[in-house]
């Protein structure tokens, strides 16, 4: 345990700002999960992800209005471009639809388990379409991630064929 029980430990914590905008970014994600899976009873995951991401949407042109820069956008390279479109229709319409499937079908602590997937597609992407290297240590971390991923998948599967009953309550 990190601060034993001690409130002056704890009180000494010290949070850089990337540590706490992870940790926001991770209730965040936790809440629009639960938030999904009780929105998800009544209407399809395309229409979720169709509202959550133009809503998204609107609050970040909003955001980005403030910041300023649009007038460098004309300017953007070709590659610039690649990236806003993959982003656009890949890492988000697509990504969020397949999640919020996922949460219709298997819920949000079920669908969570895939999360670990996310680091290993940042790394393959930034190997294959940016020259990053990948170290060893990072290649065993890959395979333990997908090992835990399979086990816990597979074990699931397991568990949901001894009780078919309780695929039913999920669908």
């Amino acid at each position: 345990m990190i601060v034993k029980g001690s409130w002056e430990a704890f009180s000494a914590l010290a949070f850089n700002a990337g540590a706490l905008l992870f940790l926001a970014a991770l209730f965040c994600w936790a809440l629009y999960g639960l938030i999904g899976k009780a929105v998800m009873k009544g209407v399809s995951p395309l229409l979720t992800t169709t509202v959550t991401t133009l809503t998204g949407a609107f609050f970040l042109v909003i955001l980005s209005l403030a910041k300023g820069g649009w007038d460098r956008v004309p300017s953007l390279s070709g590659q610039s471009w690649g990236e806003m479109i993959y982003l656009t229709f890949f890492a988000t319409i697509l990504a969020f639809f397949l999640w919020n499937q996922g949460i219709h079908q298997l819920g949000a602590s079920q669908a969570s388990i895939y999360m670990n997937l996310v680091p290993i597609n940042a790394c393959w992407i930034a190997v294959l379409f940016y020259g990053s290297s990948m170290t060893g240590v990072q290649g065993i971390g890959i395979i333990l991630v997908i090992a835990g991923v399979c086990t816990v998948t597979l074990s699931n599967g397991k568990k949901a064929a001894r009780h078919p009953s309780k695929i039913a309550e999920r669908v």
